[in-house]
């Protein structure tokens, strides 16, 4: 998980070319699990960006999680993790995230939602 957390991080900074504060958790999905001492191969992917009053570059990031069978190179998808990083200062995000096939659309629309849920749940935690 904290490898998850470290290539999100990593993949958003080099996306915003700044550097990015965790600003939630959105999902975590364990398909099956992962035997000690197995070889994990972590994907990470810029699903969604964006820019909101209070952070001018907000970027919804994947993280595919896989074990690599060594004998037969087959991979199974053992976690995926969704992660928002943000930066607080700074003018707005230049670049974005643009799909090309509809695969990718439909990730795009689900980063798209997440960010959106997650605006609202830290405008009701502010007027609270």
């Amino acid at each position: 998980m904290r490898l998850a957390y470290e290539l999100g991080f990593a993949n958003s900074c080099l996306f915003t070319r700044d550097h990015v504060t965790f600003v939630s958790l959105d999902g975590i999905s364990f398909a099956r699990p992962v035997p000690i001492g197995s070889l994990l191969r972590l994907t990470s992917y810029i699903v969604h960006s964006a820019s909101s009053e209070n952070y001018p570059a907000l970027v919804h990031v994947w993280v595919h999680a896989d074990v690599v069978d060594l004998e037969t190179g087959t991979e199974q998808r053992t976690n995926d993790f969704r992660f928002t990083w943000g930066r607080e200062n700074g003018p707005p995000l230049k670049r974005m995230v643009v799909p090309k096939t509809y695969g990718e659309a439909m990730q795009w629309l689900e980063g798209r939602r997440a960010l959106e849920m997650g605006s609202e749940i830290r405008k009701l935690r502010r007027r609270s």
